[in-house]
């Protein structure tokens, strides 16, 4: 027999009562577990975070360690010199971090309103270390969300740690399809040579040529800091060193795409970091390919309308 609608409605809204029920029900006892924490009654885990001066002695409840964290598992289990009648050593993160983290442990929340871009970077760093999945999860989607100029400029930092943590696969997709981050990044002069070499040799880089010109020459200009940065001032030695520096970009940069003007006025001040024949081929060359690409530019311009012309009058 076919429900009727007033049975329907009734049953829908026991439903919806039911879940509302279950909601209230996990909030209250993630409300339990946090007074739990902040009683710090029945404590069999004696947790010693920092290092040095920066130390401070944590209580927490095997059970719900054990439960929530796969980190505190093997630790809780070991033999090892971290574990000594329940008393825990981590060295590697701040007690500030650490505080937040345990909480998570106990009620599944991180309040994040009010806390930096680097303050929730360093969350995710004690999130990794501790293992915490869903926390990894969502701190690192509220970065890309919220804190993407951070995280462009400070690219090197957050690529960096992606390659040494294959849990961080939302971070490492946002860097991936974000290379042109990396060169708005403060920390640009920091990354490693070949990093800058594979980004270069990617073929889908939308940044204009001078720019890149301009990055890898600060670039190399941040290895060699003892230099002037002026040109003018160069001795035969310095440009040599600089040079070497330089001659592994130097093929993947276009120059040949720029114009005479911006040779002469981005280039040419550097013609000595160049090697001789090339730079001569390359002031050459430019004018005709420019002269090139501008006649076909033009070209396309003209036969569009004549295309388009065509079109409405039924030729192919």
């Amino acid at each position: 027999a076919k429900m009727s609608s007033q049975n329907q409605t009734s049953f829908c809204e026991l439903s919806v009562e039911l879940k509302n029920r279950e909601i209230t029900s996990v909030i209250k006892i993630c409300q339990d577990f946090d007074t739990f924490y902040e009683l710090k009654k029945f404590g069999d885990v004696t947790i010693r975070i920092g290092s040095q001066s920066q130390t401070k002695t944590f209580y927490g409840h095997s059970f719900i360690l054990y439960a929530r964290s796969s980190f505190f598992q093997k630790v809780l289990t070991s033999d090892g010199n971290k574990i000594d009648n329940h008393t825990v050593s981590i060295p590697d993160i701040s007690p500030k971090e650490f505080e937040v983290m345990l909480r998570y442990i106990y009620t599944g929340r991180i309040p994040l309103d009010g806390k930096s871009s680097l303050e929730i970077f360093n969350l995710l760093l004690a999130a990794l270390k501790l293992d915490l999945e869903e926390a990894i999860s969502h701190l690192q989607l509220h970065l890309v969300k919220y804190h993407h100029e951070w995280l462009c400029r400070n690219f090197s930092l957050v690529n960096d740690t992606c390659k040494q943590h294959q849990e961080l696969v939302v971070l490492l997709n946002y860097c991936v399809k974000s290379p042109k981050a990396l060169f708005m990044s403060e920390d640009f002069v920091k990354i490693e040579k070949q990093v800058l070499v594979e980004l270069l040799g990617n073929n889908y880089l939308e940044v204009d040529v001078i720019e890149i010109w301009n990055m890898v020459l600060k670039w190399v200009l941040a290895k060699h800091p003892s230099i002037n940065s002026n040109p003018k001032y160069w001795t035969p030695e310095e440009i040599k060193a600089l040079s070497r520096s330089l001659e592994n970009f130097i093929p993947l940069i276009q120059f040949r795409n720029l114009s005479p003007e911006q040779i002469d006025n981005s280039i040419q001040p550097y013609r000595k970091l160049f090697q001789r024949s090339f730079y001569e081929e390359l002031v050459q060359t430019s004018s005709i390919e420019y002269f090139k690409i501008t006649e076909e530019k033009n070209v396309l311009h003209f036969k569009i309308p004549e295309t388009i012309n065509s079109w409405f009058h039924g030729e192919r």
